[in-house]
């Protein structure tokens, strides 16, 4: 089994990802900070409202800063 990785100069490229998103995750957490820009309408096979109850194969408004976060 060959395990293949990135040369050490993609350590830098690494840390400007990092960082950032760390900040932008912190707010996040604290303040309750979204982008306004990542509202979004999505598609959702799911969606459980506690008032109109269960909705199955609709398109929900979400904000997606959370989702970016996690994958970066």
């Amino acid at each position: 089994m060959v395990i293949s990785l990135l040369p050490n100069n993609f350590k830098i490229v690494g840390w400007f990802i990092l960082l950032p998103t760390i900040i932008i995750g912190l707010l996040f957490i604290y303040y309750d900070y979204s982008a306004d820009w990542l509202n979004v309408k999505t598609f959702a096979l799911v969606n459980k409202n506690f008032g109109n109850g269960t909705s199955y194969f609709t398109e929900i408004e979400t904000n997606l800063t959370n989702t970016f976060l996690g994958a970066l």
